[in-house]
């Protein structure tokens, strides 16, 4: 236990950083820009070379996502004891508006809440809260990774009692008061300098509630990811980790999407692109 305690402890002076994700995608139409700023803490002074604690670090700070069907404003901790694993924890005031349509392109059949709402502007109006709660595990051998990221979104927003909304982030309708659960596993190979990251992803999501015409039925996908991680221009500057990245996915299981109304051959798809930095080590330079 002894030997756990210097590793507690911070080793640097940390510095103020940020990451910029922004993605977009196809079947279902979407796309998502987030932003998180705060104090990025080492919690251990690791040897060069380390494999254990090449990443061991404590983050908080604000938040900020945008997206067609959504806002949100809140605060993340983040908590990377170790490399091969990593909790968020994630809070935000949100407010979600959907455009039913986006579920499928035939008529459903929705809680009398939900449907009187969606008839005052064709959409739900949710002003509430929002909870992403994560756990990463990974893990690394030469050349090849597997990845796991668990995830537990949770939701309180200002509707009537059985309402439910299309949350857009996991392609599922989910319960205004309630909770739903996604799995994302990777299996990946890093070429040299990790340019490029090749691999194979399956997702796993649902609601965790009953729901109109969907059931506990979980969606899944399964498809291909290709990376490109960008020469940066100064390790540990304000420009690191530019990351370019492609996902193709078919449905494997999906109420609406692997037949009835849309095609299985249809694959959902996604492009986005990723990058972080320290700001206050960069303008010190």
């Amino acid at each position: 236990m002894a030997a756990l305690i210097p590793a507690l402890i911070p080793a640097h002076a940390g510095d103020l950083h940020y990451e910029l994700f922004a993605a977009g995608r196809y079947n279902p139409l979407g796309q998502v820009q987030d932003l998180t700023l705060g104090w990025k803490q080492d919690l251990v002074d690791a040897p060069e070379g380390s494999l254990i604690f090449d990443e061991s670090y404590l983050y908080i700070g604000p938040t900020v996502q945008l997206s067609p069907s959504f806002a949100a404003l809140g605060g993340t901790v983040r908590v990377m004891p170790a490399a091969f694993i990593r909790l968020d924890l994630r809070v935000e005031r949100i407010l979600a508006w959907s455009d039913l349509s986006s579920v499928a392109d035939s008529p459903l059949p929705f809680t009398a809440a939900s449907l009187e709402l969606a008839q005052l502007g064709g959409a739900l109006i949710g002003d509430g809260w929002r909870t992403v709660d994560s756990l990463l595990l990974q893990l690394a051998t030469g050349p090849f990774a597997a990845r796991a990221t668990a995830t537990l979104h949770g939701w309180r927003l200002d509707l009537p009692d059985g309402a439910i909304f299309y949350d857009q982030a996991n392609d599922f309708l989910a319960p205004a008061q309630g909770f739903g659960f996604s799995l994302d596993q990777d299996l990946l190979y890093l070429a040299p300098g990790r340019r490029p990251v090749l691999g194979l992803r399956y997702t796993l999501a649902r609601p965790l509630a009953e729901i109109p015409d969907w059931g506990e039925r979980p969606l899944q996908r399964l498809g291909p990811l290709f990376a490109w991680t960008f020469e940066e221009a100064e390790p540990g500057g304000a420009w690191t980790n530019p990351t370019l990245f492609v996902l193709a996915q078919l449905h494997l299981a999906h109420p609406f999407r692997t037949g009835d109304p849309t095609s299985r051959a249809l694959p959902w798809m996604g492009l986005g692109f990723t990058v972080e930095g320290d700001l206050r080590r960069a303008a010190g330079r």
